[in-house]
């Protein structure tokens, strides 16, 4: 589910109500949501490196921040995969839960038409 507008001046005004989720398929490992469905399936890991680079001239505190990069990129193989799918989903979080609990999505060679 996601939040209407808010936030503050260095982060995006949209995201997921949750913001951090373990990594079913990496226990102990914590996936940025926000990063993962507004910087990664949106825009894509270029994208999201030039935001980071960006964070170090003004919030050098939150920049290249290795999770940022992880969800930044799940995101971006979450929209190689079922980014045609989401766009007419009834509820997209279907897929969004296959992609994170299967090994097989997650890899670059996946793409679902």
């Amino acid at each position: 589910e996601m939040e209407g507008p808010k936030g503050d001046f260095g982060s995006q005004l949209q995201g997921p109500i949750v913001r951090f989720v373990e990594d079913p398929l990496a226990p102990g490992k914590y996936i940025d949501m926000r990063h993962m469905l507004i910087v990664g399936f949106k825009y894509g890991t270029m994208v999201g490196f030039a935001i980071e680079v960006f964070q170090l001239v003004k919030f050098p505190k939150s920049a290249m921040d290795p999770q940022d990069f992880y969800s930044n990129s799940l995101g971006a193989q979450f929209n190689n995969v079922f980014g045609l799918q989401v766009k007419t989903a009834k509820d997209a979080t279907v897929l969004l839960d296959l992609f994170l609990r299967s090994e097989f999505f997650r890899t670059k060679s996946a793409v679902v038409k």
